[in-house]
């Protein structure tokens, strides 16, 4: 069993998988790193494919990333695109921000990790496949969720963030118990 924890962080109640067509993304800094605009609609669904485009004129024209992080809608491209109007289109897990963290602890079985360029940062991708929890303390005064309300948790730490899809267990004294999802938590860019 290995442990992490930090500070901040948030809770989002998570939807059933919806559709999105024409998402507009946004730059991230440098023209490479793109995320969905809309943060209710950063959680993708890993297992389909999105897809990119952008807009030349009147036409829209398909163009490839080099990476793609779907726990937090975040995608890389080989050229800069700075300036440019870019459109994703895919399945996501909208998301409805419940509260903010004050302090946090993950708890899991297991990880690996997979190491990827992602433009002039070399960043860890992580998947850890065993069974995980996390105890979370919201701000003073934040909305709670209640148990058997399906979350989405993002735990800041280090360069990025943990994400991950869970059951809440149970809300006692202030505290947020969370069972994750059997397949895991990732890590990566927020």
């Amino acid at each position: 069993m290995r442990s992490f924890s930090g500070s901040g962080g948030e809770i989002n109640l998570v939807s059933v998988p919806a559709s999105f067509n024409r998402l507009p993304l946004e730059d991230c800094g440098d023209g490479f790193d793109w995320r969905a605009a809309d943060e209710t609609m950063r959680h993708w669904v890993a297992d389909v494919p999105a897809a990119f485009h952008t807009l030349q004129g009147e036409e829209l024209v398909s163009v490839e990333p080099d990476w793609v992080f779907p726990p937090s809608g975040r995608v890389g491209f080989s050229r800069c695109l700075r300036q440019s109007v870019v459109f994703a289109s895919g399945v996501c897990l909208p998301t409805t921000r419940v509260c903010r963290g004050d302090r946090w602890e993950l708890r899991v079985g297991m990880m690996t990790v997979d190491r990827s360029e992602m433009g002039d940062v070399d960043q860890r991708f992580a998947s850890i496949p065993a069974p995980s929890t996390v105890s979370f303390s919201p701000v003073a005064g934040s909305r709670l969720p209640i148990a058997s309300d399906r979350v989405l948790v993002v735990l800041p730490h280090s360069a990025g963030s943990f994400f991950s899809v869970g059951d809440v267990l149970s809300v006692v004294g202030g505290v947020v118990e969370i069972n994750l999802d059997q397949n895991g938590v990732s890590y990566g860019p927020c």
